[in-house]
């Protein structure tokens, strides 16, 4: 308590505003950081990007110098680098994590955010704070599969150029465009040894429908033009494969 007096001059009759007092709380000098706020949505969805904020204060009565991290406790993978804050007494700072969630298991992370212990600190208790997000799956799309391949043949003398018309079709049986097919040619002979291999692609048009060739090889009686699809992709869909994946053609 610290206390201020005027002394009474001749002829003062108000003394009662002759002193005033004050009261001042001496404390001890500590080094102390600490966690007080983790944000982070409460749920996302696979392949989202997200915002992770960190806020850190220096609850002491030094300036402090420390590093704020982010980690998934799910895999124990790091989110962003460790960053460095520096405090004076009695301030915070907040901190931005990017967490890209592609290739993220679906399920509950629970996200520790750490600032570490400062020279002296004795309370840690705070240096950590922790919160969960849920991760789901992407929602499936439409399922789309190839309903129809034809294979036929070109004949240019002792050449042949293989053709295949292969129409995409959606689970309710409608047609798909603009879906990118990716398949493979082959060339075997009677005896099934291959003559020719390639891998083509092509895109569907309005009627769900892309034609794929062959080059234009030497045939014999008997070789036979194969073709398979190997997937089939279009933004928003899901590719299952059917009963119609390959189709062929024998050289007459």
């Amino acid at each position: 308590m610290l206390e201020a007096e005027a002394s009474t001059v001749p002829g003062e009759t108000d003394t009662a505003d002759n002193a005033m007092s004050t009261a001042i709380t001496i404390q001890e000098p500590v080094h102390d950081v600490a966690v007080i706020a983790l944000d982070a949505p409460a749920g996302a969805t696979v392949g989202d990007t997200l915002n992770v904020q960190v806020t850190v204060e220096n609850q002491g009565t030094y300036p402090e110098a420390t590093m704020v991290s982010l980690t998934d406790t799910y895999d124990g993978a790091p989110i962003g680098s460790p960053q460095a804050a520096a405090l004076n007494p009695g301030d915070s700072a907040t901190f931005d994590f990017t967490w890209p969630t592609s290739g993220e298991a679906p399920g509950s992370h629970t996200l520790l955010a750490q600032t570490s212990a400062v020279a002296g600190e004795t309370d840690i208790a705070d240096n950590s704070m922790t919160t969960v997000t849920e991760i789901t799956e992407v929602p499936a799309g439409p399922a789309m599969s190839v309903s129809d391949i034809s294979v036929d043949l070109q004949s240019k003398g002792p050449r042949y150029q293989a053709r295949a018309t292969i129409i995409v079709s959606d689970d309710s049986n409608e047609l798909v465009r603009d879906a990118t097919v990716s398949a493979q040619w082959v060339l075997t002979d009677a005896d099934s040894n291959v003559k020719y291999f390639a891998e083509v692609s092509g895109t569907t048009n309005r009627k769900g429908k892309v034609s794929l060739n062959s080059d234009t090889l030497p045939a014999a009686s008997g070789d036979t033009f194969t073709i398979t699809v190997i997937d089939v992709t279009k933004s928003g869909y899901t590719y299952v494969p059917g009963p119609a994946t390959s189709g062929s053609a024998v050289v007459p």
